[in-house]
């Protein structure tokens, strides 16, 4: 969930990611679908610092971190469902 948070430095998290109890294509969908919000408003905001619109740049912040904050609130609120719901679908597969 760091990788919503814009700012932070994601090929950290992407070394880290091999010490991870995780299966690597699973990884890395999460870490390609992760990086696009970043991704997005650092565009946005680096093309509106050129022309001077501080307006933009700060709302677009405001939204990212907004939508961040609410993925992680939710995310820490269900994590043991998930994570159970995970768990039981791998043991049905096996």
């Amino acid at each position: 969930m760091a990788f919503f948070i814009p700012g932070t430095p994601k090929d950290i998290f992407v070394y880290i990611g091999g010490l991870l109890p995780i299966k690597p294509a699973k990884f890395l969908i999460l870490a390609t679908l992760a990086r696009f919000p970043s991704i997005i408003s650092s565009t946005i905001a680096g093309s509106n610092l050129v022309y001077g619109n501080w307006r933009t740049i700060v709302l677009t912040y405001i939204i990212t971190f907004s939508i961040s904050g609410i993925l992680l609130f939710w995310w820490n609120k269900n994590k043991s469902k998930i994570i159970s719901n995970e768990h039981n679908l791998e043991k049905a597969n096996n």
